[in-house]
């Protein structure tokens, strides 16, 4: 008897472990460890698409399990350093591709690619942020737009919003961050990170404020700037050099300016954005920042 309780207890430890996991990799998404903020981004995502909810749990799942099988940092695993990636895999094909069973394949094995490639970039102390993510995604995407144009999402035909709603402009630029433009999951991803940290949260909307100001100056459709489009990158940007201390608002300038002059450069081609613009940005600044350190 006492050996089939540990057993069982042994078993729903493993099972708390790896739901830990999946809520810390979701909660990457927007640069946080928290497992509320995790269940807030899934509850977001899944309150503007159901098959797109359950694409991303399906593609964290898949991407934490290979994570487990390749990597002995049990740690990083732990943080959902292996588990963002594969996420954003999985609601981007869901997204961008029907719900068919080969888009599920393609989410699985998307995922797992990911895991291998962003392993490849910690264990060479490289900063990739969601680079794994935009490489796969790309060779997916235009992989299938070309060879199996039959499998793509068409786009809807109203892609505008209600000049009314244009205060909701900032929480579209956070909803954005997962393929979405519903205003109930700016809210919600907004609240989840504000959860674990309230300046990032300021950050991020200030960020996408700016994201789309700049945007309506330069003349981009008025209705990519309103849902949210150019101002995601911003704030991922805000998000990742955001801190308590009055010396990370320089980096957090630098940062969001960058990706939104990268936003604007590759919104003017024809170039599938993704999380691009955020990846060249944060890069630069974290070497910026990394060199000043160091002196």
């Amino acid at each position: 008897m006492t050996q089939d309780f540990q057993t069982r207890s042994h078993s729903t430890n493993k099972i708390t472990l790896f739901s830990l996991q999946i809520l810390h990799g979701l909660s990457q998404i927007m640069l946080q460890k928290n497992p509320l903020t995790g269940a807030l981004i899934l509850i977001a995502i899944t309150a503007s698409s159901l098959t797109a909810g359950i694409a991303t749990l399906f593609a964290t799942i898949c991407g934490t399990a290979t994570a487990l099988w390749i990597s002995g940092d049990r740690q990083a695993i732990c943080d959902g350093l292996y588990g963002f990636n594969a996420a954003l895999v999985g609601v981007a094909l869901a997204v961008f591709f029907k719900p068919v069973l080969i888009i599920w394949i393609f989410i699985a094995a998307g995922a797992a690619c990911t895991t291998l490639i962003h392993h490849f970039f910690i264990r060479k102390k490289v900063p990739a942020f969601t680079l794994a993510f935009v490489l796969v995604t790309w060779i997916i995407y235009y992989s299938l737009r070309t060879y199996a144009p039959q499998l793509m999402n068409t786009p809807s035909s109203d892609v505008s919003v209600d000049y009314a709603e244009i205060y909701f402009t900032p929480l579209r630029g956070f909803a954005q961050v997962v393929f979405q433009s519903a205003i109930i999951s700016g809210i919600l991803l907004v609240i989840g990170v504000a959860l674990h940290t309230l300046m990032g949260a300021l950050y991020g909307i200030i960020a996408a404020v700016a994201g789309a100001l700049v945007a309506y100056y330069m003349g981009a459709p008025e209705a990519d700037i309103l849902n949210g489009l150019f101002g995601y990158n911003a704030v991922l940007c805000a998000l990742e050099f955001s801190g308590k201390k009055l010396n990370h608002i320089p980096f957090v300038a630098m940062a969001v300016i960058l990706g939104i002059l990268f936003n604007q450069l590759l919104g003017n081609t024809s170039v599938l954005q993704l999380t691009f613009p955020f990846v060249v940005a944060s890069f630069i600044t974290q070497t910026i920042k990394n060199t000043l350190q160091r002196q």
